[in-house]
């Protein structure tokens, strides 16, 4: 909500693209990535690897994920 702006916005689902499109997707996001400050890269590729970390911990143990 920007400049005072309080319109309630409709959420829409995203656009469902077909699995020939993935390698554009993921192309995507490494240009978003690429084109980040140095810094900010930095932080992302720490929350990544945090991330990571949390779902192979996750997954050694066994059980299902809690939400």
């Amino acid at each position: 909500m920007l400049n005072g702006d309080t319109t309630i916005k409709p959420i829409t689902e995203p656009t469902v693209r077909p699995e020939d499109d993935l390698y554009l997707q993921e192309k995507d996001v490494i240009d978003a990535f690429l084109d980040l400050p140095l810094q900010q890269r930095a932080v992302a590729c720490e929350v990544i690897a945090a991330l990571s970390a949390a779902v192979a911990r996750e997954n050694a143990d066994g059980e299902e994920p809690t939400p």
